[in-house]
């Protein structure tokens, strides 16, 4: 006789009322240096192992769905931990009705076997899988859990939702988490769900905790901080945001893609903001909160990127009370201010902040300046096109022919071209789009630099005859227009002539000298 003093479950109600048993086996492989136990999960049964090698868990009953898992128990305390050797039955679930055998696992070291790098893919298992290039994790959470300081995550293309791939936290790490093939096609969709954001940093992480790669997009924050839909840093975190594209993100106030607050001064370079929303401050991007309570000075450096389509308060960048800032060679076109300025870049009370080699240019608002500094504000504007002018060594007014039909790349005939000024940063660098930084002698305003096209030449060369008694200096002619000239029958050559040309090539004995064929 049983009493039960709780709910039973399926399996025992299957027992009680006359369901059968039958039981599971295979084989337990494993080919790494840890030791301990091997415990077979069946549900909720168990059986243990002293090594690989054969198993067995019987009186499981039936009918009955099971997932069958193993773990090596290092530490003797009869539950998996996240560092112990794993594995998982290809086949399951399985719905058992009779004996099963051949339900075989490999267990696997959750660090990979290269020691650097973490490896995350949409088809990937948190459970199953160990983080190695050949047996991802699903999540980029789980990756980064798993992750040591100096390691990379590095994250397959596609999109990624869900738990685990929103809200995702560094926990401090001094990791490279970097997508695999780029920004376009690697997502991490927050879906709109409210109160949620792509990354918080808050463990004082610093510029060698670095984000690479990724579009974020569809953040939404109401409350839940200061703000930040794409990514929030507080607490001192200052990471490197670079390589990213932020899309469609919300807040309620301060920076509808990024915000950083509280001593953080995140690096932000060569990213992409378009269609960022803040009820309140920046649109794309807000530093700071003030001395406010007590707060720390917070900072940042926004270096070769692009902002278009943002809205805020006031426009795509705000530097709040008190904080320092510096925008180096970026395009902020076609942005819009809701109340102050004109959609550009916002320096409140008490900011220190520099924009040099920087478009500020067809931004829209309620104000007159392209760049809004109310009361003791006075940034430092240096090399920059601004639409409304700006004091400052350097800077010019003209239309920068940075069209959004050409991606807000510079035009032939651009006043920002070799309008710059050279800053240590740049040698070897590359612009937005990764091509060099300087090309000439001054670098280019704004995140894209104007690549001069070089023309490919090649030559034609063959021989030319005469078995006639005229004299005079032989011309060879490519079109016309292209020309070489020999004393005598004999070998030519004209080089330095532009390629994808299509010419007609022909020569003539000049014996009037007139250097035109009779």
């Amino acid at each position: 006789i049983r009493i039960y003093n709780r709910a039973l479950t399926s399996n025992e109600v299957w027992e009680l009322y006359g369901g059968g048993s039958a039981s599971v086996s295979g084989t337990i492989s494993y080919s790494g240096s840890q030791t301990g136990q091997i415990v077979v999960v069946a549900g909720a049964y168990t059986n243990k192992i002293a090594a690989p090698g054969a198993y067995s868990i019987s009186d499981l009953p039936t009918p009955g769905t099971y997932s069958v898992t193993a773990f090596r128990d290092v530490n003797g305390n009869n539950q998996r931990d996240a560092s112990e050797p794993y594995g998982a039955y290809a086949g399951n679930p399985i719905i058992l009705t009779s004996n099963l055998a051949g339900v075989d696992m490999t267990l696997s070291d959750p660090i990979p076997a290269d020691g650097s790098n973490i490896y995350v893919a949409v088809e990937g298992s948190d459970l199953a899988g160990n983080g190695s290039a050949n047996n991802p994790f699903a999540t980029i959470q789980k990756g980064i859990d798993v992750a040591t300081n100096g390691q990379s995550v590095i994250v397959g293309p596609g999109t990624y939702t869900g738990a685990g791939n929103r809200d995702i936290d560094f926990g401090g790490k001094a990791i490279t988490v970097l997508s695999l093939s780029g920004a376009v096609s690697t997502i991490i969709d927050v879906q709109s769900l409210n109160e949620s954001r792509g990354f918080y940093f808050h463990s004082n992480e610093g510029y060698t905790s670095i984000l690479d790669g990724f579009t974020i997009r569809n953040g939404h924050i109401q409350y839940n901080g200061w703000g930040g839909g794409g990514v929030y840093c507080e607490n001192g975190a200052s990471p490197t945001i670079r390589n990213c594209v932020f899309e469609s993100n919300w807040t309620h106030r301060n920076g509808g893609a990024v915000h950083a607050h509280t001593g953080s001064s995140p690096i932000i370079e060569s990213c992409m903001f378009s269609g960022n929303t803040s009820e309140w401050s920046g649109g794309a991007i807000s530093i700071g909160q003030g001395r406010e309570q007590g707060q720390s000075v917070a900072g940042g450096q926004i270096i070769n990127s692009l902002f278009y389509g943002n809205v805020g308060t006031g426009g795509a960048i705000t530097f709040l009370g008190f904080t320092t800032g510096h925008v180096y060679s970026s395009t902020i076109v076609s942005n819009t201010a809701r109340y102050v300025g004109r959609g550009g870049v916002s320096c409140n009370t008490g900011t220190t902040v520099q924009v040099v080699d920087t478009i500020v240019f067809g931004n829209t608002g309620p104000g007159t300046n392209q760049i809004y500094t109310p009361d003791s504000a006075a940034p430092t504007v240096m090399y920059s096109c601004v639409e409304d002018g700006f004091p400052g060594a350097g800077n010019i007014t003209s239309n920068p022919l940075a069209m959004a039909a050409n991606g807000y790349r510079l035009l032939a005939g651009s006043a920002c071209i070799n309008a710059g000024t050279n800053l240590g940063w740049m040698a070897g660098s590359g612009d937005l789009d990764g091509n060099p930084r300087i090309v000439g002698e001054r670098t280019d305003i704004g995140a894209y630099e104007y690549q001069v096209t070089t023309q490919v030449t090649a030559q034609i060369s063959g021989t030319v005859t005469y078995g006639g008694i005229q004299s005079g200096t032989i011309w060879i002619v490519a079109t016309n227009s292209m020309t070489a000239a020999i004393s005598d029958p004999g070998s030519y050559e004209i080089a330095n002539l532009p390629t994808g040309v299509n010419y007609s090539v022909t020569a003539f004995r000049d014996m009037s000298g007139n250097e035109i064929r009779d």
